[in-house]
């Protein structure tokens, strides 16, 4: 009689233990508005059984508070992290600026801008009748999302109370038309 036997078996991958930064990528520069260019980069896996392999398309890499120079570029596989250093550019940017009221409601047309990325621009609140700005000066960084809003508040409105009217005379009556003087006074 012949037996047979279905078992299964678990596979499971062994732990990694570290990874290497073998190569790094060929750009050793980017645009502050750009990820960095990773053609070139071989990152290599070690495991807890002694074997290796290339990982370079399963890492997961980023840039922590990018800025203009000098930068580190962590690359990241499984729960294990490396690094190479690459150094952001500025590059020219376009940038919008809205304005609008406590209630997010437009209150005068947009208007542009361009300046590096990376670099902060002031805005200067312009005036806009009935309305006072929440900010006179508004200080942005021009970045890949470079849309930025400068609020305003509403005038308070003056109490009708509060006023003092009054009106001129203009003569007798001479059986002509006359208008009188009126002043309004808050």
């Amino acid at each position: 009689a012949e037996e047979s036997s279905n078992a299964v078996a678990d596979v499971c991958e062994p732990a990694v233990t570290g990874i290497e930064l073998k190569k790094a990528p060929d750009a050793k520069e980017c645009r502050m508005s750009e990820a960095p260019d990773l053609t070139g980069l071989s990152v290599e896996a070690t495991f807890e059984n002694g074997t290796s392999k290339d990982v370079s398309d399963e890492v997961y890499c980023y840039i922590q508070d990018k800025k203009i120079g000098a930068n580190t570029v962590k690359v990241v596989y499984d729960d294990k992290e490396t690094s190479f250093n690459i150094d952001v550019v500025a590059d020219k940017c376009s940038y919008k600026v809205s304005y609008e009221d406590e209630y997010g409601d437009k209150i005068a047309d947009q208007t542009t801008g361009k300046a590096e990325a990376g670099t902060k621009v002031i805005i200067v609140s312009p005036e806009i009748k009935g309305y006072t700005p929440v900010n006179e000066k508004n200080e942005f960084t021009v970045g890949m999302d470079s849309e930025f809003t400068v609020s305003y508040g509403t005038v308070p409105k003056k109490d009708i109370a509060d006023t003092n009217v009054s009106v001129g005379t203009v003569g007798p009556y001479d059986g002509s038309q006359k208008k009188p003087s009126v002043t309004v006074e808050y």
